[in-house]
């Protein structure tokens, strides 16, 4: 967030606060997503923090709701349209955790909330989203799908066995697999095309984001848990670095 917002022009104490924001509404989505599956979360292995008895529920409900409203005061100064962006890619955490986690649909809130990622750093930083930032939703939509499905298929052995009807668990884990390399991979191929006539560290970004991507589908593929787990970690690292790269081809006129 802090690298894509000072690639949109933001100063870096504005960069700093933007960032810091997007961290602390992370930090409450990822609180309140603890809390929404703690009663599915005993006896995981490695164990989580709440069904563990390392933090009460309570206790994540009051960091969920303080990360939240500290994330939206720090945005507070940018504008309403901000906070109301920012507030958006919120919803769409909660919807995802109190609604949509362990449902077939459950890839649909962070399809919509991966291109507001890269619209609430540009309005951040330029007050402005240009026509140009369009061409993110597609990708974003594409990526943040992709990414979920894959998530699914991370822990597609426990939903199954808990008959919980995740994407995963409803196509396959074989049509899971391809789904979200289909989805990853399309979402690659447009922004290659997009800055196939960018600059040289744009170009770069996307080459490695490619590579870190296919690693994590191998990995993905596996049918240990684990290694399932590190490829999705790859793919997420993926993600990051082809927004990276996009953000530098349409900061440097790509």
């Amino acid at each position: 967030m802090l690298v894509i917002a000072s690639i949109a022009g933001a100063a870096i104490p504005l960069a700093v606060r933007l960032g810091l924001a997007m961290l602390a509404l992370q930090f409450s989505i990822g609180a309140f997503n603890d809390l929404a599956d703690a009663p599915r979360d005993r006896g995981r292995v490695p164990p989580k923090p709440i069904p563990a008895g390392f933090v009460t529920a309570r206790r994540a409900g009051l960091v969920g709701v303080a990360s939240a409203a500290t994330g939206l005061l720090l945005v507070a100064p940018s504008g309403l349209l901000l906070v109301l962006v920012a507030g958006a890619g919120l919803g769409c955490g909660l919807v995802y955790n109190f609604g949509l986690s362990r449902t077939a649909i459950s890839w649909a809130p962070l399809a919509v909330a991966l291109p507001l990622v890269v619209v609430y750093a540009w309005l951040g930083a330029t007050g402005d989203v240009p026509g140009s930032i369009l061409s993110v939703i597609p990708v974003g939509a594409l990526a943040g799908g992709g990414l979920a499905i894959g998530n699914a298929l991370v822990d597609i052995d426990v939903d199954r066995a808990a008959r919980r009807s995740t994407v995963a668990v409803a196509v396959g884990a074989r049509a899971a697999w391809v789904l979200q390399a289909l989805a990853l991979g399309g979402a690659s191929l447009v922004l290659a095309v997009e800055l196939r006539h960018g600059r040289m560290g744009s170009l770069i970004a996307v080459a490695v984001g490619v590579a870190i991507l296919l690693v994590g589908l191998l990995l993905l593929r596996s049918a240990a848990a684990e290694r399932r787990r590190l490829g999705w970690q790859f793919e997420a690292a993926a993600t990051v670095v082809l927004g990276v790269g996009w953000a530098l081809g349409l900061a440097l006129g790509a």
